[in-house]
């Protein structure tokens, strides 16, 4: 009898743990659904955007570049300069003049001039527009480097959202065998009373529920941990936690060739290093033009007011003056130098825009692949998802009437949870796919946030 004393505590030990596992899972999802955030995949998108710290300094940096357009520009605009000078002398006592020494005296002698001056480079043949030109295409490729870290921003955030989306659904699948189990447990608690079963496939049945418990336990971790990955990626306090809605589903071009083209044709990461090429060269035919002269005129004019002793303010006197002035430079060994590195720029900038070319067009091909297998695993799972549930209801009926054994329902069990696992990963896999693929053609981020980009 004592081992029958023993099954039996230790089955109402396992039923008040089943019970307190249950009700704490249940706190803590409702204290999670409370506290965290809920976000649509637009949200996300939108706040990875706004709040990147790289996107940020990235914009920072259009600003700088944009600012040295105008100074660029202003080297041909007039400069006007005033001044104003004021001197005093005061001397007492003797003046020593040589051969002369004079009798005490003080002396007071005050002069103020005041000059208005100004200046324009008429002309200097090409230099200040070739500087402007360089510097609006190295603004342009800032502004386009910015759209590419906010589009690597909003691909993190999708990636990292469309995880949390199928975290929900792993875990609604522990949940759903953890319901199959219990249903399990009740029946064979039931067919043990009626003597059908022996008391050793209950232990086993509430051996098989602890399982999916534990199951339960990690997808519910696992989704947490995405959970707060997903806020780091916004740029959000990893700890508040954040709630998803999933997305609706967008259609891609899944032709790999079609793919690639496109990506290569619109990704924002290699117009950007088109555009440095380009700049790099204008960089280059700027720094060429310092062999040009210039042409400058310049005027100023000024007025000087005079008080010596006994003199009262003598009347001003005034003088101006007008030039222009053509300045061809001789020699300048910064020019060559100047002009070897632009070319040696451009150089880097063709290298590296073959590089992320064939990167991005790789990338888009391989996305496109991605998307056609996940989409026929999915298709496969979809199948032996509906099989496995048609088993799985006639081995449980089979089970409730003692007709089956409880490894055979076990089987059914798993070969269900399995399949509806690898529908869930297929819908994973697609989505993931599917952003990478538009996430290279830069269709993650729709328009442009202005036109100047």
């Amino acid at each position: 009898m004592r081992p029958l004393a023993f099954r039996s505590s230790l089955y109402r030990t396992l039923a008040r743990f089943t019970v307190v596992a249950s009700l704490t899972t249940a706190l803590v999802r409702e204290a999670r659904a409370t506290d965290a955030r809920t976000l649509t995949l637009a949200d996300a998108i939108a706040l990875a955007r706004a709040n990147a710290p790289s996107v940020r300094a990235a914009l920072a940096r259009v600003t700088v570049e944009e600012a040295r357009i105008d100074v660029a520009r202003a080297t041909t605009l007039p400069v006007l300069t005033a001044s104003a000078t004021g001197e005093a002398f005061l001397a007492h006592g003797a003046l020593y003049v040589p051969g002369v020494v004079s009798t005490d005296t003080s002396y007071r002698y005050l002069t103020a001039d005041a000059t208005l001056s100004a200046s324009w480079v008429m002309t200097d043949f090409g230099r200040t527009s070739r500087a402007t030109r360089a510097a609006a295409l190295t603004a342009d490729a800032a502004s386009r480097s910015a759209r590419t870290e906010e589009l690597a921003a909003a691909t993190q955030a999708a990636l990292a959202f469309h995880v949390v989306v199928y975290d929900d659904e792993l875990r609604a699948v522990a949940e759903a065998t953890l319901a199959q189990r219990e249903r399990q447990l009740s029946i064979t608690r039931a067919l043990v009373k009626a003597g059908v079963r022996n008391p050793i496939d209950e232990l086993r049945a509430s051996v098989a529920l602890e399982a999916s418990k534990l199951d339960v336990a990690a997808a519910d971790g696992t989704s947490r941990k995405d959970a707060a990955s997903l806020a780091s990626a916004l740029a959000l306090d990893p700890a508040t936690g954040v709630n998803v809605t999933p997305a609706n589903d967008v259609e891609v071009d899944s032709d790999p060739a079609r793919a690639g083209d496109a990506a290569v044709r619109e990704s924002p990461a290699v117009s950007e290093l088109a555009r440095q090429a380009e700049a790099a060269r204008a960089r280059g035919s700027a720094a060429h033009a310092g062999r040009y002269p210039t042409l400058a005129s310049r005027a100023s004019g000024g007025v000087r007011y005079t008080r010596g002793p006994d003199l009262g303010i003598a009347s001003p006197s005034q003088q101006a003056e007008a030039a222009i002035v053509l300045s061809v430079p001789l020699f300048d060994g910064s020019v060559n130098a100047k002009v070897r590195v632009a070319d040696a720029e451009a150089d880097v900038a063709d290298a590296e825009l073959a590089r992320v070319t064939l990167a991005v067009r790789t990338e888009a091909t391989s996305a496109a692949l991605d998307v056609a297998r996940a989409r026929a695993i999915g298709e496969q799972a979809e199948r032996l998802a509906a099989g496995a549930r048609a088993n799985l209801s006639q081995v449980e009926a089979r089970y409730a009437s003692g007709l089956m054994t409880p490894l055979e329902l076990l089987d059914a069990q798993g070969v269900d949870t399995t399949a509806r696992v690898a529908v869930v990963r297929a819908k994973r896999d697609v989505a993931l796919a599917k952003t990478r693929l538009l996430s290279t053609t830069g269709r993650l981020l729709g328009a442009p946030r202005d036109e100047r980009r």
